[in-house]
């Protein structure tokens, strides 16, 4: 995001926008010089309670267009400032995508005054095909939190300090410009969105509230799901 370069900048932006509450088109088709905010520009929902876990399916429905920078769809629990003492702390897992190179599954792991972690997820990623990803806290050890793809964990005993019931889940598209105007297009579908509290208690429907920027949005919400969309003006 370069790769490595979603991690810092795209959790201080996105909680930056979370805090203060605030199309794709086919390859042949060529997308507006700009849109979004400079920077980084999000289309997903932030759950209005501190969750212990996110689990959702998603599904890349075309073939990203990337001007500049790079476009992604997460979820994820974290954020920058939000860790002990006001340190940066987060763990994501989704779909990214940059110029030149094939999409991929990943996730990124931020731990308190280390540099931010990015792994690929050792799965050839298929236009149209669903994936079911959850990050989740551990019901018997606070604190402790795993990634999951499709029924298989691919990372886990992961100890994040202060984390335990004190975060609100994400489920979000993302653009970066690279530093340059650009208007990065894509199309993924969110379904199957659920969250649950700590312990042992069951996934259930998240209660979540919408984040957007200009050309880029949440459309078809439904209880469950939303697809995000960029773009377009």
């Amino acid at each position: 995001m370069a790769r490595k370069h979603l991690l810092l900048a795209t959790f201080a932006a996105f909680t930056l926008l979370a805090t203060a509450g605030t199309a794709f088109a086919a390859n042949s088709v060529s997308a507006p010089t700009s849109c979004g905010y400079s920077g980084y520009s999000y289309a997903g929902l932030i759950a209005d309670q501190s969750e212990s876990g996110i689990s959702a399916d998603i599904t890349t429905l075309a073939q990203p267009t990337i001007t500049t920078g790079h476009v992604a769809a997460w979820i994820g629990v974290g954020g920058v400032g939000l860790g002990p003492n006001g340190s940066t702390e987060w763990l994501q897992a989704g779909i990214s995508a940059v110029p030149g190179e094939a999409t991929s599954l990943y996730y990124e792991l931020a731990r308190p005054n280390a540099t931010p972690v990015y792994r690929l997820v050792p799965l050839k990623l298929q236009t149209g095909r669903t994936y079911q990803i959850s990050v989740q806290e551990s019901p018997t050890r606070q604190g402790f939190w795993s990634v999951w793809v499709d029924g298989v964990q691919r990372a886990g005993g992961i100890f994040l300090p202060g984390s335990h019931d004190a975060w609100k889940p994400m489920a979000t598209s993302e653009s970066w410009d690279g530093g340059s105007p650009a208007c990065n297009a894509y199309t993924f579908r969110f379904s199957n969105i659920r969250s649950k509290t700590s312990g042992t208690q069951p996934w259930s429907p998240m209660t979540a509230s919408v984040i957007d920027a200009p050309g880029y949005r949440v459309e078809g919400r439904t209880p469950l799901g939303f697809t995000a969309v960029g773009g377009a003006l």
